[in-house]
């Protein structure tokens, strides 16, 4: 009988003490977004370009013809806040340089959703609509004559994808600008990205035919291809509209969809988890995507592989969909991979 009493003593401050480390655990520490994706060469880059020096950039991005790569860095460099001179001086001082333009247009995007604000159209002022078109149409400009100047480059048109959702071009236009675009890169990451988003209900579309682009992009996509990823972003996005649009208290329920689960299961068996799939600057986006579906569904096992390919390098998006990206993406990450002490 003491024995008995002994072993439920031991078991109930067993249990207490397990229950006040989890009330004393601190939260894991929140990773800092970086505007250069974790990328030494953009880090140093984005430096140059804030001091002034443009050269820099352009012969590094001259010998960058892998045009996924080239966006990578585009993104990256072309991001930074406000208008920096250095992009007019940079148009100015190389005359038809098609690389100053794509970079100063890819600013302008970045300038003109400053202006706008990231919320829902109801909470842009009327100052804050005029910049945006403003600073949209001209980087439309400078995209197209970069278009011009590089027959090959894909990227200041998969650019204009952009510009054509901020400047409410109709379907037939964006079809067209993808269309170019995947004339010259048939699966330019951008391009198609980008066409997604166009797409999307919250951008004047709607899920269906945001899920039927994303579904016959990927089947005709081949095997390892990053073309795949749009149906993980897809299932992000509804899910995203159903909390923050139609204001679903039960949005968390989609991520345990059996349907749902088993379609982003075989969209990252084909592409992230193929055989064929070839790592890339670019497949950081990739594994965020992922992991960030794995997580919400609990998957154990799928999330815990992309957060080791992960590591802290979290990405903006899809993380953001939550208030502090950053502390959302270091809790779901704490949740499924082990640190040492």
């Amino acid at each position: 009988m003491k024995s008995l009493l002994l072993g439920v003593v031991v078991l109930g401050i067993v249990v207490v003490l397990s229950f006040l480390r989890r009330r004393t655990t601190p939260p894991p520490k929140a990773v800092r977004i970086d505007p250069a994706f974790y990328d030494p060469e953009a880090r140093d880059l984005r430096a140059a370009l804030q001091q002034g020096a443009w050269r820099p950039v352009q012969t590094f991005l001259e010998k960058t013809r892998d045009w996924d790569t080239r966006g990578f860095y585009v993104d990256a460099l072309a991001t930074l806040k406000g208008r920096p001179p250095v992009f007019d001086t940079w148009v100015t001082a190389a005359k038809d340089s098609s690389l100053a333009l794509l970079l100063r247009g890819r600013n302008s995007i970045a300038w003109a959703w400053e202006a706008r604000g990231s919320g829902q159209a109801k909470t842009v002022t009327d100052p804050g609509w005029k910049l945006f078109y403003e600073r949209l149409k001209g980087a439309d400009e400078d995209l197209v004559r970069a278009a011009e100047l590089d027959p090959q480059d894909p990227t200041p048109l998969a650019y204009r994808l952009i510009t054509a959702r901020g400047l409410d071009e109709d379907r037939e236009e964006v079809e067209a600008r993808f269309g170019a675009a995947k004339e010259r890169d048939p699966e330019n990451r951008i391009a198609h990205e980008h066409m997604h988003v166009a797409l999307c209900e919250k951008w004047g579309g709607s899920h269906d035919d945001m899920f039927e682009f994303a579904r016959s992009m990927s089947k005709a996509a081949r095997e390892g291809s990053p073309v795949h990823v749009l149906l993980a972003k897809a299932h992000i996005e509804r899910w995203f509209y159903r909390w923050a649009f139609d204001e679903d208290k039960t949005h968390m329920n989609y991520w345990q969809d059996r349907t749902v689960q088993t379609e982003i299961r075989a969209a990252f068996d084909h592409s992230v988890g193929s055989a064929r799939y070839r790592t890339a600057k670019t497949s950081l986006f990739d594994w965020n995507y992922f992991a960030f579906c794995f997580s919400l569904m609990n998957d154990h096992e799928r999330a815990r592989r992309m957060f080791d390919l992960i590591g802290e390098r979290a990405t903006d998006w899809p993380w953001g969909a939550f208030a502090g990206a950053g502390e959302k993406f270091a809790k779901e990450r704490s949740r499924f991979v082990k640190t040492a002490t």
